[in-house]
């Protein structure tokens, strides 16, 4: 961690002048020597406050983390700030400075924590968030600033603690019937290991153990010394292409649709596609969904991408020569298909 200095003890710094010039006055005016005493453990301690805050802030720990890696609105995110001083003096004065923000809602926002941090001690101290959106949950960490007990000086830690922290929608229950999948073109498909043998010959090769005695090609075993086997093409798996139309004005209830939906599907045993749009460039990222952990990964991509306001960030094929199959397209609440 890099050490910046901060300046804003100014006014601390003006009222400890101002006493202490009213002290040597008293001390000069009164010929007391107790004043005198006392004017000289003033001026002492102000530089012997500062070198000691110099030195100790360095020593000072503050681990920031969340209780958990996600969570389904409405919900309160904690954000945990675990700090622990081993020194023997106190720091009575600290200040996290950060800031929180949903990436669909951008924030400009700069919050500040104040806390006391004890002699000898590690505590943990919670930050709670209220969160009634789905979206990525980002939290930022710019600092740590420091102050010494008499208000003198200031210190900056600088934390680039950086916590992404995704919201998802409650799941609906909705029941949803799959459409007929058909091929419709040169698409990048998945040959199925376990699909039934189409009639369109791949290939005649030698004979195997486990082939299948009806797969073999009599006339070409009779002319040769050896058995021939055809081998036909497995039946091709088309997929459902499932697209989310994220318009501003409609944004969580098409997040909310969107992701119960690829959970029913997932849920009926089905492997499916979702694209995503990359906002900036413009190009659909198409990723197979077949388990939970594919829905999860398709919802944190969906998350970091920024939706402009009053406009629609979605890759809608014009039509269905792409070969993917049946289009489910998901707006708002609504679910089209075709």
């Amino acid at each position: 961690m890099v050490i910046k200095k901060n300046t804003g003890n100014i006014p601390y710094i003006i009222v400890y002048i101002m006493g202490a010039f009213a002290l040597l006055a008293a001390a000069v005016f009164y010929r007391q020597p107790l004043l005198s005493v006392l004017f000289i453990l003033i001026v002492i301690m102000a530089p012997l406050s500062t070198y000691l805050l110099r030195v100790f802030v360095k020593a000072l720990q503050v681990n920031i983390y969340q209780e958990r890696t996600s969570y389904t609105y409405p919900c309160t995110v904690n954000i945990v700030a675990e700090v622990k001083n081993p020194l023997f003096i106190p720091l009575l004065n600290c200040n996290l400075v950060y800031k929180l923000e949903n990436l669909y809602y951008p924030c400009d926002t700069v919050n500040e924590l104040r806390f006391a941090s004890e002699a000898r001690s590690k505590k943990k101290i919670i930050i709670p968030v209220t969160v009634n959106r789905a979206g990525l949950l980002t939290f930022r960490a710019y600092g740590i600033t420091v102050t010494d007990m008499l208000r003198f000086s200031s210190k900056t830690v600088t934390n680039d603690t950086v916590l992404e922290i995704p919201v998802f929608p409650p799941r609906e229950q909705m029941e949803f019937q799959i459409p007929k999948k058909r091929f419709t073109g040169d698409e990048d498909y998945l040959i199925s290991d376990t699909g039934d043998p189409t009639r369109d010959l791949r290939q005649v090769r030698e004979y195997r153990p486990t082939d299948r005695l009806k797969d073999i090609h009599w006339k070409l075993t009779a002319a040769s010394d050896d058995i021939k086997v055809m081998e036909f093409e497995k039946a091709k798996e088309l997929y459902c292409m499932v697209i989310p139309e994220l318009e501003y004005e409609q944004l969580q209830d098409t997040l909310g649709t969107f992701y119960s939906l690829c959970l029913a599907l997932t849920d009926m045993g089905e492997v499916f596609k979702c694209v995503i749009t990359d906002t900036k460039s413009g190009m659909p990222d198409i990723r197979t969904v077949s388990c939970i952990e594919d829905v999860t990964t398709v919802m944190l991509m969906l998350f970091r991408t920024i939706i402009p306001k009053n406009s629609t960030a979605s890759f809608i094929p014009k039509s269905k020569e792409d070969g993917f199959g049946e289009f489910i397209r998901v707006r708002g609440k609504d679910i089209i298909v075709g």
